[in-house]
């Protein structure tokens, strides 16, 4: 069986016995064993491919971390390797459905380091933040023009009267006003385009005001600030396998026979193509377990979409920080499964209470802030 255990700083590692009983010398490019959370780029000189060409895929746990490549000179980059300090599993294996030159899938180890003490992945150096201006505008005045200004490539914006902009150490924050109605609160989307790639991230800062309520008596949450979205965007329980949406929401702790506990956490709230819908057409949902949400104090948060590589593949992947803390980190996502290539190419602003029925209502007007909204291009 064809196994290593990469435990050497810059090791040459070898794996034993694919189909021709051939061996395979892998050099991992110096890296040595403990392994930062910057990118790296793994090459391999493969002295058992058959007539000198094979196929790879790295995986790092279950997460798929390359396309395919073609050797005999092979390299592959990987990006944003995790910074937990744990061991991890690193595995090569040739594609799914490729059996050109098959051969055992070679499993080794490697130690994530601490090079962060908030796993915070590095800036990927093409950010695009918003610029809310330094003017306050009252609630009512913010329009299409404005999100024009606001967001390269913007499209529609549905119900901006619920929002305005203050002004708070020189700089323009967007304030949303959340009115109570029969749906929860009035839907508010604004919507751009982005240039089709397939990973993106996004980060923001929230201020949920004193007196914020998460919900009603029986439901409690919405959705929170920016998201993305692919092809055919599915949201409002549609279930549309050529496309997905992704976001963030904010929930109600709940304790079981219609209480709450007064506390609020967010999960990942998500369209992809390969959820549950035996039983209901809405989301799945994808804690961030570790974080509750504190009222009156600004909180960092940022997350970050893969697509998956074709819609045969389930390699997407969703990650999420709160804080600088890497709370969610979630492989094997299939986020279509139909269409053209999966890329995200929509970035919404998505914010409201529920849900659909006046359960979600909170009792009175609630506010959050939002300031320093960037996003970019990851790979």
């Amino acid at each position: 069986t064809g196994s290593f255990t990469y435990n050497v700083p810059g090791g040459t590692v070898v794996g034993v016995g694919d189909n021709n009983n051939n061996a395979r010398t892998i050099k991992l490019n110096n890296q040595g064993s403990t392994l930062d959370g910057s990118t790296h780029t793994f090459t391999f000189s493969d002295t058992g491919a058959t007539n000198g060409v094979t196929r790879y895929d790295i995986w790092i746990d279950n997460v798929d971390y390359s396309q395919s490549v073609l050797a005999p000179v092979t390299s592959i980059t990987a990006e944003n390797l995790p910074t937990d300090g744990k061991q991890h599993t690193i595995t090569l294996r040739p594609p799914a459905g490729y059996d050109g030159d098959l051969f055992t899938p070679v499993i080794g180890t490697f130690t994530a380091d601490t090079n962060t003490s908030s796993n915070t992945p590095p800036s990927s150096g093409n950010e695009v933040c918003m610029d809310f201006g330094t003017a306050s505008q009252s609630f009512g005045l913010v329009n299409s023009s404005d999100w024009s200004r606001w967001m390269p490539d913007f499209q529609t914006a549905t119900n901006p009267e619920h929002l305005g902009v203050v002004v708070e150490g020189g700089k323009g924050v967007l304030r949303h006003r959340y009115v109570p109605s029969n749906i929860g609160s009035d839907r508010v989307v604004i919507r751009s385009d982005l240039d089709a790639k397939r990973t993106y991230r996004v980060r923001y800062k929230a201020f949920f005001e004193p007196g914020f309520e998460w919900g009603g008596n029986s439901k409690q949450g919405g959705k929170l600030g920016f998201g993305f979205g692919a092809g055919s965007r599915p949201s409002g329980g549609e279930v549309k396998p050529d496309g997905f949406t992704t976001r963030i929401m904010w929930r109600g702790n709940h304790l079981g026979g219609g209480r709450f506990d007064g506390t609020g956490y967010l999960e990942i709230y998500a369209y992809n193509a390969d959820r549950d819908t035996s039983s209901e057409t809405t989301g799945s949902r994808w804690r961030l377990d570790g974080y509750e949400i504190e009222i009156g104090k600004w909180i960092d948060v940022m997350f970050e979409v893969r697509a998956n590589s074709s819609t045969s593949r389930s390699d997407g992947e969703v990650r999420a920080w709160v804080n600088g803390d890497l709370l969610l980190e979630r492989g094997g996502i299939k986020w279509q499964s139909q269409g053209g290539t999966p890329l995200v190419d929509t970035l919404y602003y998505s914010s409201f209470y529920g849900g659909g029925s006046s359960e979600w209502a909170p009792s009175k007007n609630t506010y959050i802030k939002y300031k320093d909204v960037c996003w970019s291009i990851v790979n």
